[in-house]
C-alpha cells in the first residue's frame, strides 16, 4: 500500500527533494524512501507501509504515533519548499499505478487547489473563553463568575455573557478574516474556546497577521496564534482523492 502525503507540480520536486534530504538521519524515516507519483503534471509525495495480512478485509489498522509523526513531518518538508497541497493520513492507495489513476482524476481540482494556496501558510487562531470574567447566575439570583463563585460586585468592570462573548469573537475573526486570502468556517463557542479559527495568509505577510492578532486581544479576549501550518483547510483536492481512495 502506498500513502500519499502531498501533492505539488513537477517542477517543485527538485526543490521538495532538498527539504527532504534533511529528514534522512531522523530515526522516525523509514528503511524504504518515500517514492513520487505522477500525473498530468502533478507529483504526489508518498510511503509504502506494507499491510498485516487479513488487514485489507478487517479494514486499516489505527496508525501508529511514530508513522502519523513521520507522514506530518513529509508533509511540512515538502510545503516548506514548495507550494504543495497537503494530504492527512489514510489517504492509500494499493499501487503506484492506482495513485496515479487518482491523482489524474483529481488533476483538475488539485490545480485550483495549487493556485488557491499559491505562496500563503495557514495560520490558526484560538481566543480563550474568559472564564473566570463569564457572567452566570448564582442559586440565589445574583450574579458569580464562573471560575472564582465570587459575586459580581467583586469587579468594577461589568461581566460579559456567553452572547457577549460570542459577539466578540464573531467581531475578531472578521478583522482576522479581512486581513488574510481566505477564512475557514470558524467554530464559536467550543469547550473553553469561544473562537478556533484558521487563515490562509501570504508567507511575506504572516508578521502583520501575527501583529493585528496581538492587537485584537484584550484582557478578557486571550488570543493564541501557532504556525505556520501546511493549508490543510483551504484545498478540496485530498477529499476528492480520499473517495477514490482503497
Amino acid at each position: 500500500m502506498i500513502h500519499l502525503a502531498a501533492v505539488l507540480e513537477l517542477q517543485g520536486m527538485k526543490a521538495a527533494e532538498e527539504a527532504l534530504s534533511s529528514l534522512r538521519h531522523d530515526h522516525a524515516y523509514p528503511s524504504k524512501a518515500p517514492e513520487w507519483v505522477t500525473a498530468k503534471g502533478l507529483a504526489a509525495l508518498g510511503t509504502e507501509v506494507a499491510e498485516v495480512a487479513g488487514a485489507v478485509a478487517a479494514g486499516p489498522s489505527p496508525p501508529s504515533v511514530e508513522q502519523l509523526w513521520h507522514h506530518e513531518q513529509l508533509v511540512e518538508a515538502v510545503s516548506s519548499a514548495s507550494d504543495a497541497v497537503p494530504l492527512r493520513y489514510g489517504v492509500r492507495f494499493a499501487s503506484s499505478s492506482a495513485a496515479s489513476s487518482a491523482l489524474e482524476a483529481a488533476s483538475g481540482t488539485l490545480y485550483e487547489d495549487l493556485a488557491h494556496i499559491s505562496s500563503s501558510v495557514e495560520l490558526s487562531v484560538r481566543m480563550l473563553v474568559p472564564g473566570r470574567h463569564v457572567r452566570q447566575p448564582s442559586s440565589s439570583g445574583s450574579e458569580v463568575s464562573a471560575a472564582t463563585g465570587r459575586g459580581a460586585a467583586a469587579s468594577d468592570a461589568p461581566l460579559p455573557t456567553a452572547a457577549d462573548i460570542r459577539r466578540q469573537a464573531s467581531v475578531v475573526h472578521r478583522r482576522l478574516r479581512d486581513a488574510s486570502i481566505a477564512a475557514a468556517p470558524p467554530r464559536l463557542g467550543e469547550g473553553r474556546w469561544a473562537l478556533v479559527g484558521a487563515y490562509l495568509v501570504q508567507r511575506g505577510g504572516t508578521a502583520a497577521f501575527v501583529d493585528l492578532v496581538g492587537r485584537l486581544e484584550t484582557p478578557r479576549a486571550r488570543l493564541f496564534c501557532t504556525g505556520p501550518w501546511p493549508p490543510y483547510n483551504f484545498v478540496r483536492g485530498p477529499a476528492t482523492l480520499a473517495s477514490l481512495a482503497d
